[in-house]
């Protein structure tokens, strides 16, 4: 089954690159463009060494923790983009976003704390096991939560444009979710849900395009009519 995963891995790295060279080209009506373009390439850059790995049976590695770290963390920094473009300037954050906020912030810094003195320290403290994995289950809950909150607080309108990039994460956050809860609870990875990850994550490049050139049309279709009324 090596092979399959890396197969999967492969294919999710091609399309998330495909879907990160669309947003460097196109798309440049939409303001959060460059976050999305950040968060596809790193997943690309994640899934391909994971493909590599998987390729030659080895488990995940600190360069490749570090990658999925790095993509989970543009993911949720597009989210809270969202979430404040829609906050009225002169407005406070409510506790439950200040919460995210920290949240969003304080997990992905300290699991890359923890991967540095992994690999590069002997004699500081590190992160126990059980609260390492509780710290990757926590980041996928944040960007679930994230996600729901972006889906729920936008207006009607926006919801046409915003509801497939919700799905796309959302099926994102939801698999790693699925895959550290079960590490949490008995320790291990389960090697079936590890081999269709790569699968999993390609199929949702589809939604998260649409959702970007729905943004796009979107945006244009805002300036035009200013233009006229002008």
């Amino acid at each position: 089954m090596p092979q399959l995963a890396a197969l999967g891995y492969g294919l999710a790295a091609l399309v998330f690159l495909l879907l990160a060279l669309t947003g460097l080209r196109q798309w440049r009506g939409w303001r959060h463009r460059r976050l999305f373009t950040v968060g596809a390439s790193l997943t690309a850059a994640w899934a391909a060494l994971a493909s590599a790995e998987a390729a030659y049976a080895h488990s995940p590695s600190l360069p490749g923790l570090l990658l999925e770290l790095l993509r989970n963390a543009a993911w949720l920094g597009l989210l809270l983009q969202l979430l404040e473009a829609r906050r009225p300037a002169d407005s406070k954050r409510p506790a439950f976003l200040r919460l995210l906020f920290a949240a969003s912030l304080a997990l992905p810094l300290a699991l890359a704390a923890d991967l540095a003195i992994t690999a590069y320290s002997d004699t500081f403290p590190r992160l126990v096991p059980d609260l390492r994995h509780t710290g990757w289950l926590l980041m996928a809950l944040t960007g679930l939560i994230l996600v729901e909150q972006v889906y729920r607080g936008a207006r009607a309108e926006e919801r046409w444009a915003l509801k497939f990039l919700c799905l796309g994460l959302g099926a994102l956050f939801i698999f790693d979710f699925y895959l550290y809860t079960h590490l949490v609870l008995f320790g291990s990875v389960d090697a079936e849900t590890w081999q269709a990850r790569g699968f999993a994550a390609a199929l949702v490049v589809p939604l998260l395009a649409l959702a970007a050139s729905r943004q796009e049309t979107k945006a244009t279709s805002i300036a035009l009519s200013r233009r006229m009324v002008f």
